[in-house]
């Protein structure tokens, strides 16, 4: 569909695994069944379907194709996840955006300043507070 991106795509999948992941096969003991690839992290023992840098990859794809992905492509689901992703932090930026208006925000004093007698909502809603034992102190 892109010939200009057949190389780079070549390269990605022959270039080495990222710092402390490998590639297996899965056996006939596997519910799957025999000889699916998947990737293990050696030092959590995380595994998965899909090479653990794919997403940087696609994200870089994304950038270079000039057409519209092919429906179900990895780069087609790529791009609907991410649509999503926008989507849901979109909604959640508007739904916390009153918060800071409704709420002050207690930030603790840095070690050794001098304590007010009152606390005052500073720039922002922000209180600063004396912290006692990890709970903030209000006079």
């Amino acid at each position: 569909a892109e010939p200009h991106l057949i190389a780079e795509v070549d390269a990605y999948l022959k270039r080495p695994m990222p710092e402390g992941w490998a590639v297996h096969q899965t056996d006939g003991n596997c519910e799957y069944g025999d000889g699916y690839t998947y990737y293990m992290h050696a030092a959590s023992g995380r595994t998965q379907w899909t090479r653990p840098d794919e997403d940087e990859f696609l994200c870089y794809l994304r950038q270079r194709v000039k057409k519209p992905p092919l429906s179900g492509s990895r780069l087609f689901f790529a791009s609907i996840r991410d649509r999503a992703r926008r989507e849901r932090s979109a909604a959640l930026e508007e739904h916390l955006r009153h918060l800071t208006a409704a709420r002050p925000l207690l930030r603790a004093l840095p070690d050794g300043a001098v304590e007010p007698s009152q606390p005052s909502v500073g720039d922002g809603g922000v209180i600063h507070v004396a912290l006692r034992n990890q709970f903030p102190v209000l006079h």
